[in-house]
């Protein structure tokens, strides 16, 4: 099976392949795989998971030709993931660090040229079953292993801003940690702390597990809880329950419904109905939509679209960033448009750009890095001066640290997504509850040893910022 990275050299691949006189198959999507087919050319994006399952051994591109010495590899996690073993070129920069963790645990072998590779192979087709079934169990043992391991090893390495920001150290702590009170009022309810589940999860049957967990996590622990976008609901009403779980189990919680702002007026009223929402975020993802194939190119609208959302719904509107953060310009737009809720979402956590471009024939590699973190943006803010104005930060927020960062540099509440799914898949749920408290128990831990009892308090603290920061800052500066 060969799944082109470039699809318009397809009709190049059966060619060669026919010339050598072997049954080939372009393999579009959704069909059948012939009987009589020796070489297999998948005519498709997005589907190599489901051929990882039947594959015995992978050979992954993008890593052979000397020119790519910089930026070859491409990402083998799925394949170590479904047990298959992973051959690779020597160009493996963007994954080096995951290439080390397969390759230490006999998962990924180097291969200099074709030739080697062609070896290799025929090993691997002569191979006895027992022989394979051995080397299966290896996988699965290291596979759950290497896989939460290599991830928390990446996650070192990915740029995060939160890491350029340090509080100025109180040596001398005089504040008790049970002194520290870190409530506020969200949405007119008194709650234990800023921090709320962010948008993530629903439309389909593994979504219905997951926002069941985090609807637990959220009862149990009195944080808000944003869904994913309810589009999928409102196309499909066999996905309704897969939103709808959160206040079945949450009644009297604080939930929030979550719908992109291509969606018309009717829309947005559907999704607050579905989950009887007690707000609304409105999601911003023009960035994304340029980047997918299928995706939207029209936003004319949109001005209107918000002003028409704050003026006619009765619940709190806000509107959210997917990852790219905002601007002190963007934001008091949306303000000037009636908006006084806004989630900056900042680059640091889920890049939707990087994932769609894996769709692309062409990918937009330089447009990865686009927008502001999540750091930047509330730095961008700082001085915005506005009324009722309430700025939640998202957006590669991991840990208590984060959050206590993320207040001091002025956000009002803290919202977190991948912290809090990794909580409840990696954990029983009476473990998740224990740590998502532990949570909230460290922020003011950290705030005492800063001798900060409140929020407003710890707003007052002195930072010193990386020299990218302080660029940051003096470069907007003279922009404002």
């Amino acid at each position: 099976m060969i799944a082109p990275r470039h699809l318009n050299n397809i009709d190049k691949i059966k060619s060669l392949s026919e010339n050598l006189n072997l049954k080939t198959q372009i393999l579009n999507n959704n069909e059948k795989i012939l009987e009589n087919a020796e070489v297999i050319i998948i005519n498709s994006f997005g589907v190599l998971q489901k051929y990882y399952n039947h594959a015995k051994s992978v050979f992954i591109g993008k890593s052979i030709a000397k020119r790519l010495k910089n930026e070859g590899g491409q990402n083998p996690i799925d394949a170590a993931f479904l047990n298959c073993k992973i051959y690779h070129g020597p160009f493996v920069y963007n994954f080096i660090e995951v290439y080390q963790v397969l390759a230490e645990n006999k998962i990924s072998k180097e291969i200099k040229n074709f030739k080697e590779l062609a070896n290799y192979l025929a090993d691997d087709f002569t191979t006895n079953k027992n022989e394979n079934r051995e080397f299966s169990q290896i996988i699965d043992k290291l596979g759950q292993k290497t896989f939460k391991n290599t991830m928390e090893f990446l996650n070192k390495f990915i740029n995060n801003d939160f890491d350029h920001v340090r509080f100025v150290p109180e040596s001398l702590c005089y504040t008790d940690c049970s002194s520290v009170d870190i409530s506020v009022n969200f949405f007119d309810r008194k709650l234990l702390s800023p921090i709320y589940i962010n948008a993530m999860s629903g439309g389909s049957l593994k979504s219905l597990e997951v926002n069941k967990k985090l609807a637990k996590l959220s009862k149990a622990c009195g944080f808000p809880i944003a869904t994913g976008s309810i589009s999928a609901a409102i196309k499909n009403e066999k996905w309704k329950n897969s939103f709808s779980i959160v206040r079945e189990i949450n009644r009297d919680g604080l939930i929030f419904a979550n719908i992109g702002i291509t969606k018309n007026f009717n829309n947005v009223l559907k999704a607050i109905d579905i989950l009887k929402a007690d707000a609304i975020q409105i999601h911003l993802n023009a960035a994304q939509e340029i980047i997918m194939p299928e995706g939207d190119r029209f936003f004319s609208f949109s001005k209107e679209k918000i002003k028409e959302i704050t003026s006619k719904i009765k619940i709190p509107v806000i509107v959210k960033e997917v990852g790219f953060g905002m601007s002190k310009e963007s934001v008091s737009m949306l303000y000037d448009l009636g908006v006084r809720n806004i989630d900056i979402s900042g680059k640091g956590g889920t890049n939707f750009i990087k994932i769609e471009n894996h769709r692309r024939e062409t990918r937009l590699e330089s447009f990865e890095n686009h927008g502001f973190s999540t750091v930047e943006s509330l730095l961008d803010l700082k001085n915005i001066n506005k009324k009722q104005l309430n700025i939640f930060a998202s957006g590669g927020i991991r840990d208590a640290y984060d959050i206590v960062k993320a207040l001091a540099l002025g956000a009002k509440f803290v919202g977190m997504s991948g912290y809090f799914l990794k909580l409840v898949e990696e954990n029983s749920l009476e473990e998740a509850i224990k740590k998502a408290k532990n949570l909230i128990e460290d922020v003011k831990n950290i705030m005492a040893v800063l001798n900060a009892k409140s929020i407003e308090e710890l707003k007052t603290k002195k930072l010193i910022f990386n020299q990218k920061l302080l660029n940051f800052i003096n470069q907007r500066k003279n922009s404002h």
